[in-house]
């Protein structure tokens, strides 16, 4: 039959609990029971009880304990059932419930080692420690040589704090890894209470009794991790891992530990070996995505978050990285495709509709671009940055009156903010206001004494007016110490010098600008300029060259071609 084994057990613990046959719906047993329970007197207890024990076994908790509940009506007598059933309704998290049924029991049968087992562990689901503590140790002086229950009141006790009566409860258990794991419990409970030279002594003396419990090894690596000695917590978590290949808690320790100590190669080998043990566990994706991205090694970046999409689509966030990482990549159509999908589920996301206008421009999109940063305005009227993009567009598509309106809107909301005068310098150099530019300049240096853009800005529009050369100088140096090593100040320095008069300065500064960015042109024909100035023919004309061949890549300085071959010629017929 399908449930003959189930019935057979069912019906021998029956027995065992001592429930006779005498004890269901017969007019002479309803006598015997008290008036209350005479109306829901359930015939066939039996059955109710096999199909109570069947339920429990398939793991249907609630027929399980609807079954138990119809027996314990018919028999009143029986501390067997309801100590099953108080496990029943603790495992659906019932307890009170649980609680009441298991005091029944002992009220049946106070000794009863099972429902005091039960009861003890209801208490402590209910966070009655102190009385469940009382309870176990009831059932240890009736049972002392249960070390299961000994590990249990160890850990109780340990978690209240009262760290010496657990080592002393778990210390004569006969059971080897009863015991080392009874230590092991203790030292994770004693670091949590920051008892570290405890925790150190009882996860050490879990080792010595069981040699190959890794997870204390572990502990004992977290424990030296988090007081910052790396190698101490490195040997640990090595020894665990030479116990134990897969532990997956370990490999994560390390992969943190490698990070926290700049040891991002080391932390990538944890997490590739977390992979290889859950490959449909998209976390050791994530977390390689992000080293690659510190790294700066965007194209792994790009193909760890690749990874996590496929598994788990909807995560809108590491879309988000993946995004970036294209973008770092400068594969720009690809992560545009990204943010728009992440725009179409968040609407009014900012960050997301910034970086969607940076690549309609860079992209050349230019309507699209000032759209969005349009949109972004109307969400948030109260950020500066997005006036400032907004107006950058427009200067940059000839839109001046478009320009002029953001500037100025901006500059009536955001009078104290460097950017937005920075950008409407911009606009009048643009626009040939050099008096204007320079008001908006020296406003943005007023706000923000370290704006290195708005000095060299100031600087270097002084030189090629050739007027106040002292004051360029100084605000150049000033620029190109905020920033040192940027190309393009330190080609200002050097213009500065040039115009001053001072060539060789000039030629040595302007050498360096070239080395640092390499392609462009008016970098190049400033170095031509500083050449022939100091006599070098040659040289000269071989930078002038390179300044039209950067022109032909870069598109800039429309200007340039014209006036740069006009040098050319200049020299070839002196």
């Amino acid at each position: 039959m399908r449930y003959g084994t189930a019935i057979t057990l069912a019906l021998a613990a029956l027995m065992l609990c001592g429930m006779s046959t005498g004890t269901y719906a017969s007019q002479q047993d309803a006598e015997h029971v008290p008036s209350p329970l005479q109306d829901v007197l359930v015939p066939n207890a039996y059955y109710h009880f096999v199909l109570g024990y069947q339920a429990e076994l398939l793991g249907d908790l609630d027929t399980a304990a609807d079954e138990y509940a119809l027996v314990i009506r018919a028999d009143r007598s029986s501390a067997y059932v309801r100590t099953q059933l108080a496990g029943v309704l603790m495992k659906l998290e019932r307890n009170e419930e649980a609680e009441d049924v298991v005091r029944e029991a002992l009220a049946l049968e106070p000794e009863n080692i099972e429902a005091l087992t039960m009861l003890a562990q209801v208490l402590n689901s209910q966070k009655k420690s102190r009385e469940a503590i009382e309870v176990y140790e009831r059932v240890m002086e009736a049972d002392p040589e249960n070390d299961s229950l000994r590990l249990h009141l160890s850990v109780l006790l340990a978690s209240t704090g009262d760290l010496a009566h657990a080592e002393k409860v778990i210390k004569p258990a006969s059971d080897d890894d009863m015991r080392a794991s009874g230590y092991y419990y203790i030292g994770v409970l004693a670091a949590g209470m920051d008892k570290i030279k405890l925790a150190k002594r009882v996860l050490k003396e879990s080792i010595k009794i069981n040699p190959s419990l890794d997870a204390s090894y572990q502990y004992l690596g977290i424990i030296e991790q988090k007081n910052g000695n790396f190698r101490k917590a490195e040997q640990y978590y090595l020894k665990a891992l030479e116990i134990n290949h897969a532990n997956i808690g370990v490999l994560e320790n390390m992969s943190q530990l490698y990070m926290d100590n700049d040891k991002p190669e080391k932390a990538l080998e944890m997490e590739r070996a977390l992979g290889t043990m859950e490959p449909g566990n998209a976390d050791p994706m994530r977390k390689m995505g992000l080293i690659h991205m510190n790294l700066q090694q965007f194209e792994q970046a790009a193909a760890q978050f690749g990874k996590v999409l496929e598994l788990e689509p909807g995560d809108m966030e590491f879309r988000f990285y993946l995004a970036m990482a294209l973008e770092e990549m400068q594969r720009f159509e690809e992560a545009l495709g990204h943010h728009l999908i992440l725009i179409e589920r968040e609407p009014d996301n900012t960050k997301v509709l910034l970086n969607i206008g940076y690549l309609y421009s860079v992209l050349g999109q230019d309507e699209r671009a000032a759209e969005t940063y349009e949109r972004l305005i109307s969400l948030k009227q109260d950020v500066p940055d997005f006036y400032v993009y907004l107006a950058r567009n427009y200067i940059n598509t000839d839109r001046d009156e478009d320009a002029l309106r953001v500037l100025s809107d901006g500059i009536a909301l955001f009078e104290n903010n460097a950017e937005m005068h920075f950008a409407m310098s911009i606009f009048h150099e643009r626009s040939g206001n050099f008096d204007d530019m320079v008001a908006h300049l020296k406003r943005a240096i007023e706000i923000d004494p370290r704006h290195a853009e708005a000095m060299n800005f100031l600087g270097y529009s002084y030189a090629e007016k050739n007027i106040n050369l002292k004051e360029a100088l100084v605000l150049v140096k000033e620029s190109l110490s905020l920033k040192p090593g940027n190309g393009y100040i330190t080609d200002s320095l050097g213009w500065v010098y040039y115009k001053m008069g001072n060539y060789k300065k000039a030629l040595k500064i302007l050498k360096k600008a070239t080395g640092i960015v390499q392609d462009d042109p008016v970098i190049f024909e400033h170095l031509g300029d500083a050449y022939i100035a100091t006599g070098n023919s040659a040289k000269a004309k071989e930078a002038w060259l390179r300044a039209l061949e950067s022109h032909e890549k870069t598109g800039t300085e429309e200007d340039l071609p014209e006036r740069v071959e006009q040098k050319i010629r200049d020299l070839e017929n002196q």
